[in-house]
């Protein structure tokens, strides 16, 4: 049932919050944001159950912070938000530079032995879009690319690189290297 499936991404993007802090929520929004700004028609908002939704994402993350705050004040607002989240993305405070291209790197080495597969579903993807074929413009498709171009993007922005950051986008990788693959 699309609503069991719809809980679970929402416990699991609460789980998310947990583990990753509010960039997991920014990450997500811009995903879906620019997904049906390009296909507006492929689902409706309503149906995404937003309100209930958040609230369950809500009642698995909240707690948490709830508990760090009352222990630790506003030290934990400044430390967990300010400097373990923006300052981390802004800055190299916690020494961690790397080029703009190095999840490129980490993308080829953490995808190995699969990595040229890859490179060839990126490839046929960009000519069948090229061409306005079906394939490269169907719904599945686009929601793959942009879970893995969206995060590659914006961690590559970031000051401070680790290569567990893009870890979320190898599921995506490996299903349009799936597609490829079928056909």
């Amino acid at each position: 049932s699309p609503r069991i499936w719809l809980g679970a991404g929402y416990f699991s993007l609460g789980v998310a919050v947990l583990a990753k802090g509010p960039v997991s929520l920014v990450l997500v929004g811009l995903i879906l944001i620019i997904f049906f700004t390009l296909r507006p028609e492929t689902y409706s908002w309503r149906k995404l159950w937003l309100i209930p939704g958040g609230f369950l994402s809500l009642a698995v993350a909240l707690p948490w912070y709830v508990l760090c705050f009352q222990a630790n004040g506003w030290n934990f607002i400044r430390e967990f938000f300010f400097q373990h989240n923006l300052a981390r993305f802004a800055t190299d405070r916690f020494q961690h530079s790397q080029p703009i291209w190095f999840f490129l790197f980490v993308i080829i080495i953490g995808f190995f032995p699969w990595t040229l597969q890859f490179g060839a579903a990126f490839l046929q993807d960009l000519k069948r879009l090229r061409r306005s074929e079906k394939r490269a413009c169907n719904s599945d498709t686009l929601f793959f690319w942009l879970w893995v171009i969206v995060p590659l993007i914006f961690f590559s922005l970031s000051r401070s690189k680790l290569p567990g950051y893009i870890l979320p986008i190898f599921p995506a990788i490996a299903l349009l290297t799936a597609a490829y693959w079928e056909d």
